[in-house]
């Protein structure tokens, strides 16, 4: 499967000479861009390519004093829905207390690379301090909303879905009090 670890292979099993050591080599490799081999001695290594998927033949040559015998055996990798993941997590925030609503695009937080991050759906999965911030997504924008004469600390967790896999991403915002100009009551 895609991402696998690498695989060992005990060639010699599969090929024999009655009176001498044989010799290994991997003559071609018809896939590089899913897989890579190495040989050493009778063992080959099959080192497979992140996020790749396909199918390869390999030929294996057996040689000793001048004498050869090739073999090939057929190679397939499939592909996994990898989930997606975090590209650039959002910074943290910082405004004073009756701040102005800020947009933060969330279009570029977030990858995929099975899938198309376009048709990603967002969501505020957690805000933890709802009295100094409100949240709103529109689309692949953020919007937070610092409530009226209100200061702290919030951490907000925003989440994507994509392909029924779910990515978050968490960020604090900080409130900074700001003091207010008296007011007449009366």
């Amino acid at each position: 499967n895609e991402d696998a670890l690498k695989q060992k292979i005990i060639i010699s099993q599969f090929f024999g000479d009655i009176d001498s050591q044989l010799g290994y080599v991997v003559l071609s490799n018809t896939n590089t861009n899913v897989l890579s081999t190495s040989v050493n001695a009778d063992t080959l290594t099959i080192h497979f390519r992140a996020n790749e998927s396909g199918s390869g033949s390999l030929t294996i040559r057996a040689s000793s004093l001048g004498y050869f015998i090739d073999n090939s055996m057929a190679v397939t990798v499939n592909p996994i829905d990898d989930p997606p993941s975090v590209l650039n997590p959002i910074s943290d925030q910082f405004s004073l207390e009756d701040g102005s609503e800020r947009t933060i695009s969330l279009g570029n937080v977030f990858t995929d690379v099975d899938d198309n991050i376009g048709l990603m759906n967002y969501y505020v999965a957690n805000n933890s301090n709802k009295s100094i911030i409100s949240t709103n997504i529109v689309g692949t924008d953020l919007k937070l909303i610092f409530n009226p004469n209100a200061f702290g600390k919030a951490t907000l967790l925003i989440s994507g879905i994509l392909s029924e896999k779910t990515v978050t991403d968490t960020f604090n915002v900080t409130v900074s009090p700001q003091d207010d100009a008296p007011t007449l009551i009366k």
